[in-house]
């Protein structure tokens, strides 16, 4: 998957309107909590057939690391 895409993709999950860059650290996105991480870990698996463990997701520190584990 392209950055684009991903991004366009977990903007939407996470309800954010305004940009957002694979550098953002996801401890400045108040959006990103603890139902986020473990929406993501579903929406890997649902429309990407990737399977992540939640704690591996959790572990990630930018929107970027995030990209990396579904394209890994």
């Amino acid at each position: 998957m392209d950055e684009k895409k991903f991004l366009e993709i977990f903007k939407k999950l996470l309800m954010i309107d305004r940009e957002i860059k694979l550098s953002d650290r996801l401890a400045d996105l108040p959006e990103w909590d603890s139902f986020s991480y473990v929406a993501f870990t579903a929406m890997a698996e649902d429309d990407f057939d990737k399977i992540l463990d939640a704690k591996e997701v959790k572990q990630q520190t930018t929107v970027g690391d995030l990209f990396a584990l579904l394209n890994g």
